[in-house]
Order: structure tokens, then sequence, then C-alpha cells
């Protein structure tokens, strides 16, 4: 800005600010719309539309997949394969009840191996050791852990080569 000396300078300013001040205000407003255009468009390209397809996948998945009432199921097929389907859930849990029962009894057979072979190396050391003048009677305590088939196997060669 000039120096303002006179009345005319004055006026001379004033419009001169005037004008800055639309072109100032038509720049604001361009820009406002501009920024409203581009975050609109931002969340629309960013939340709105993946939300969108993800709300319409998680929709047909539960209807093609979980939803069994989307199909008519007036035939008699229909009713049949649902019945075989219920049977075949049943047999498989039936079999998941026996398969259970069976670990527990390897699991129970497993620990009566352990204290029988536990009993049989109590036997074989020489109860002289133990009693042996200044040495002191320890008693070790070992729990019957469940061995492992590598162990079993190994135990076994080593049984047969003894003999």
């Amino acid at each position: 800005m000039r120096p303002i000396h006179s009345l005319e300078d004055l006026r001379a300013a004033k419009k001169e600010l005037a004008i800055q001040k639309k072109h100032t205000q038509a720049e604001f407003v361009r820009h406002v719309d501009t920024l409203r255009n581009d975050a609109s468009k931002y969340v629309i390209k960013k939340v709105v539309l993946p939300l969108g397809i993800g709300v319409a996948t998680a929709f047909a998945i539960k209807i093609f997949f979980f939803d069994k009432n989307w199909k008519k199921e007036s035939d008699a097929s229909d009713r049949k394969q649902e019945a075989e389907e219920v049977k075949e859930k049943v047999e498989k849990n039936s079999w998941l009840s026996y398969f259970s029962i069976l670990l527990s009894i390897v699991k129970i057979i497993q620990s009566a191996m352990a204290q029988r072979q536990e009993q049989a190396q109590e036997e074989m050391e020489p109860a002289s050791d133990a009693f042996s003048p200044g040495s002191e009677a320890t008693a070790e305590q070992t729990t019957a852990e469940p061995f492992s088939p590598k162990s079993f196997v190994h135990q076994f060669q080593q049984q047969k080569s003894e003999k």
C-alpha cells in the first residue's frame, strides 16, 4: 500500500480493499467448495464404498451359507437330504465319543504300564545297596508318567536284545 496523503488516495485505497475483499471471499468460497467436493469423494471412496461392500458380502455369506430358509424346502427330496445330514452329524458325534473313550483307555493303560515298570525297576535294585553302612537311604519319588510310542519301542528293543 502506498501512503495516504489526500482524500482521493483514501477513496482509491478503499476501492482497492473492497476489490481485494471480494477476491478473497470468492477464493475462500472456491476453496471451501473444492474441499467439500474432495472430502466427500474421499469419504465415499475410502469409507462408504468399502463399508458397503463389506456389509453386502457379509449379508450374502449369511444368506448362502448360514440361512437355510432362503430356498424353498417344500420338496420331499430336500427333507430327505436334511434327514440324512442329521444322521451323518449324529454318526460323526458318536465316532467322536468312541474316540474320546478310546483315548481315555489308552491313557489308563499307559499309566498302569508305567507303574508296573516302576515296580519292576524297584525289584531289580539290590536291597543291600540302599542299606549299606555309611550311606543314607534316600527314597526317590518318581511319578508315573505315560511314555511316548518312541520310548516304548526303544524299551521293547532293549528288552528284546537283553534276552
